[in-house]
């Protein structure tokens, strides 16, 4: 159309140079070896495009784009139980790619559609509690027919979507908080907060106690504690259930011996008990650590089933707990 556009990227694939457009759609770099090189030019909504460019030291050289935005067509779908194909109401589905973010929730037969929708390679989630969440890539088009999310029954979350896990505690900072791991790292002894998520779940989300960034210190758990208990499920259907999960615990810093836990408990509606108690000391720590307990070995199975975090920060010792 000859319109501008505005913070579209531009970049220079050999030594990847990168700069964005104004309001006025200009743009300007450089690079030091003159040659022929490829330039790429993206911006969201529009089809990218990569051209062709001669730089010689001390030469101007104008190059201009255009890009075209596609038409947009409808996108549909349904969550459907593996097993049988019944329609699965009320599920979290998240379609997305590094341009685009569709958050969506089916209705009473399962479906959702999207009305504006623009072709690409997206990442496409579903889930459900009481369902295993189902991922993979897919690139849609106008060609697509309906998309159909499959999800098995199943205790399981991998905190792509929020399914009501309740956050409490009295900690003055570092409160359970679901997001992205934002990394920290203490005193080059190691990373206090993770970078990143467990590698092999649908989407990059965790819940984090205290998820700020910058220094170690600036959002650990602070002066109290840190609770996060899932909801309640029922295991009386299962044979020999085991509960399985991956865990990260830092604690450092301060005065004296680090004496800061991070204690998993299970309760059954009447009775609590541990599952675990992470220490200074405990193995694996600063990093992602696999854990698997078969239940009956240590509590009675019943339909109200907890699961509980907790970490805490004893008042005083000033050390790093996250």
């Amino acid at each position: 159309t000859s319109n501008p556009i505005n913070n579209a990227t531009i970049e220079i694939l050999v030594g990847v140079e990168t700069t964005t457009s104004d309001l006025l759609g200009d743009y300007a770099m450089a690079i030091l070896t003159a040659g022929t090189y490829n330039m790429a030019f993206s911006a969201p909504g529009y089809t990218s495009d990569t051209l062709s460019a001669v730089l010689s030291n001390g030469v101007l050289t104008v190059l201009d784009a255009q890009l075209v935005a596609p038409v947009p067509f409808v996108v549909t779908g349904q969550v459907v139980e593996a097993n049988g194909g019944n329609p699965i109401a009320n599920a979290d589905v998240l379609i997305t790619n590094n341009n685009f973010q569709y958050p969506l929730t089916s209705d009473g037969g399962g479906n959702f559609s999207i009305s504006t929708f623009f072709e690409g390679t997206f990442d496409v989630i579903g889930g459900k509690w009481l369902y295993k969440t189902n991922c993979g890539t897919l690139f849609i088009d106008s060609n697509t027919g309906p998309i159909i999310i499959p999800l098995d029954s199943g205790l399981y979350d991998d905190f792509s979507f929020d399914f009501g896990w309740g956050v409490s505690g009295n900690a003055s900072s570092g409160t359970w908080e679901r997001g992205e791991p934002v990394g920290t790292n203490y005193a080059g002894v190691g990373d206090a907060n993770p970078e990143v998520d467990v590698s092999f779940d649908c989407y990059d989300q965790a819940y984090i106690t205290g998820n700020g960034g910058g220094s170690a210190g600036n959002d650990d758990v602070d002066n109290g504690n840190a609770i996060v208990k899932s909801p309640l499920f029922d295991i009386t259907t299962y044979s020999e259930p085991y509960v399985k999960y991956h865990r990260w615990f830092f604690n450092d810093g301060g005065s004296g011996t680090p004496n800061d836990t991070l204690t998993v408990s299970i309760s059954n509606g009447t009775v609590s008990v541990v599952l675990e108690e992470v220490t200074e000391s405990s193995s694996g720590n600063s990093s992602w650590v696999s854990r698997s307990y078969k239940i009956s070995d240590y509590i009675a199975a019943t339909s109200l089933m907890q699961l509980t975090f907790e970490t805490a920060d004893f008042a005083g010792s000033g050390h790093l707990v996250e």
